[in-house]
């Protein structure tokens, strides 16, 4: 196939390429047992594997197929608008810095040179594929007739994550800066301290790339798991009412110092680790956290009137705000100080986390959902009348959050939808 646009005049040929070839074993298991002769207890354990699907990546979100080792087909440069004419005055067919613009963050952009390699030991065998393991054990009692209380607690744990070497730098090529935020009650413990640790590779390296995909165990220690404990209480027919819900915790560790340490451009933007964008650059200072326990209440239930068969229903939720970075937009003038020269590549700016994941959060959402719902019978027919209200209470917690720090900063971009009304009506014959 043969690719070609305005910004690659000559074009390259893709040719054919094979994909993974993957064997596992995905062991699943599970038991229970009647801790009481009554039978009111049970125990239950669970332990079982999962594998990531074909195109998956692990952590990281690497594309392990190889039909995507593409030649470098998009690019990214700064541009410093001097004369204000809103034209990119330079010449953009060629990848170094010129005129208004600078160098191409990949100098093989638009040649017919293949940048990402993938290690066979990685996309073939036995067990390489990105898992993880999920285990509970849970207890349950029957406190009440048709009253049941259960406790379970759950642990995820991941492994064979993939990550990305540029083989073309290495952490000699990088130079490091820190920033101070500044003294904000917005951000945590009120702002002022200074995170260290962010980087920015030097200059004779900028847009050298020679990627090689692989597994994080070359590299170093990876961490990721994730732990947890609901408390469900359960009533079906007791005394009419039905009820279900309970209390749900749990939180996050993840561990990234060592590989990120012999590989610091995995810092220049890691989808699963900063949870907002992507493009917005971490520290190493920031390459390992353990979340708070996060609790959620989630409870529903229902109570038929006798003699009249009307039903009253409602849920009610109450949930932790979404994690919030803040997302720092850091001048040159900001960084050189720091890092001892102007940022690789003409760049004016760069976007900076100054808030570690896990340590910021926009508020807790409440929420109140009623329904009533009334049956009619007419001869053979069986209609059922109903009023939805969904936000009972007219709540308006935030929902959604402007992340990048400035005036702004947590400023809400949206809320809970206002209370409203539906009716409805279902005909049985």
């Amino acid at each position: 196939m043969l690719f070609r646009s305005r910004f690659i005049p000559n074009g390259f040929i893709v040719p054919e390429s094979k994909g993974v070839n993957w064997n596992d074993i995905t062991p699943r298991m599970s038991a229970a047992y009647a801790l009481t002769k009554d039978g009111k207890t049970a125990l239950k354990v669970s332990l079982g594997k999962y594998v990531d699907a074909q195109d998956g990546g692990g952590t990281f979100g690497v594309n392990l197929n190889p039909t995507a080792r593409l030649p470098v087909n998009t690019v990214t440069r700064a541009w410093n608008d001097a004369n204000r004419d809103y034209n990119p005055d330079c010449d953009l067919l060629n990848p170094l810095a010129n005129g208004e613009c600078g160098a191409d963050s990949n100098l093989n952009f638009g040649k017919n040179i293949y940048t990402n390699f993938y290690d066979d030991n990685l996309i073939h065998g036995w067990g390489v594929r990105p898992f993880n393991y999920e285990f509970s054990a849970s207890a349950q009692r029957e406190i009440l007739p048709r009253v049941g209380l259960n406790v379970a607690y759950f642990r995820r744990w991941f492994g064979n994550f993939v990550v990305t070497d540029n083989r073309a730098i290495g952490p000699e090529d990088f130079s490091s800066f820190s920033i101070t935020a500044p003294a904000d009650s917005r951000l945590p413990n009120g702002g002022g301290y200074t995170i260290d640790g962010f980087v920015n590779v030097n200059p004779n390296k900028f847009g050298q790339e020679n990627n090689l995909v692989t597994s994080s165990t070359n590299y170093g220690k990876y961490i990721e798991n994730w732990q947890g404990v609901d408390i469900n209480l359960t009533a079906r027919g007791f005394k009419g009412v039905t009820l279900s819900g309970g209390l749900s915790t749990g939180r996050t560790k993840l561990d990234q110092c060592e590989v990120t340490k012999k590989l610091p451009e995995m810092l220049l933007g890691l989808a699963s680790y900063n949870v907002a964008n992507a493009n917005v650059w971490l520290a190493q200072s920031q390459c390992a956290r353990t979340e708070p326990y996060l609790m959620q209440f989630k409870m529903l239930g229902s109570y038929v009137i006798p003699h009249v068969d009307v039903l009253i229903s409602g849920t009610i939720q109450s949930n932790p705000g979404p994690q919030a970075p803040a997302n720092f937009n850091a001048s040159n003038a900001v960084v050189s100080p720091s890092l001892g020269r102007p940022l690789s590549g003409n760049a004016a700016n760069v976007a900076v986390n100054i808030a570690t994941p896990g340590d910021l959060y926009g508020v807790r959402t409440n929420q109140v959902d009623l329904r009533f719902a009334k049956v009619l019978r007419f001869g053979t027919t069986r209609t059922n009348v109903g009023i939805d209200l969904y936000n009972a209470l007219n709540a308006n917690p935030v929902t959604a959050y402007n992340f990048t720090y400035g005036p702004r900063f947590m400023s809400p971009l949206g809320i809970m939808p206002a209370r409203f009304l539906k009716f409805s009506a279902q005909i049985d014959w």
